[in-house]
């Protein structure tokens, strides 16, 4: 029983949390939040165009674009429970501590302001990830068989009526 929890709270903790859509500057994404550090993955912390799953990597004004719209539509950030999922968007150092910058949405009222959180590389948190959403182009409309039903039906028509006028000249002449 007890191996059984263990092993459900540690796949609970690898899997990344249900998937929010949002748009930002016209680009559609998926949004997760995954536990993690950098320390852990690196290679997440990153543009997606590089191999990361952080559009706003680099860009703090993106970043906090990205957690206003994401809000708390992910759930609180344990051990604390009055923010959202982390949007890191960069390293700095403050001190001798080596830091991941990041924006993240205040949940609790008001719940309408933000916190710059700067984490330890080794500390875990939820941080946020994106997929970006490709919208297929609309296929070309094609015609459906009423149209051609209708056409046919015309063509019939016609012939009837040339029919109609052709013996119609013949009894005239």
């Amino acid at each position: 029983m007890l191996v059984g929890f263990a092993a459900t709270a540690l796949l609970s903790q690898a899997l990344p949390a249900r998937a929010f859509e949002v748009t930002v500057d016209g680009e559609t994404y998926d949004i997760t939040a995954e536990v993690t550090s950098y320390a852990a993955s690196p290679a997440r912390f990153d543009l997606i165009a590089n191999g990361g799953a952080m559009p706003w990597w680099g860009n703090s004004d993106l970043a906090s674009r990205f957690a206003a719209a994401v809000g708390n539509s992910l759930g609180n950030n344990p051990p604390s429970d009055e923010f959202g999922p982390l949007f890191a968007f960069q390293l700095a150092q403050v001190g001798m501590d080596d830091i991941v910058d990041t924006w993240t949405q205040l949940i609790v009222p008001p719940g309408n302001s933000q916190l710059n959180y700067q984490p330890l590389l080794s500390e875990t948190w939820r941080y946020a990830v994106a997929t970006r959403v490709v919208t297929p182009p609309p296929s070309p409309a094609v015609p459906g068989p009423l149209p051609i039903l209708g056409v046919s039906v015309c063509f019939g028509y016609a012939r009837r009526i040339r029919r109609r006028q052709r013996a119609s000249l013949r009894m005239d002449g």
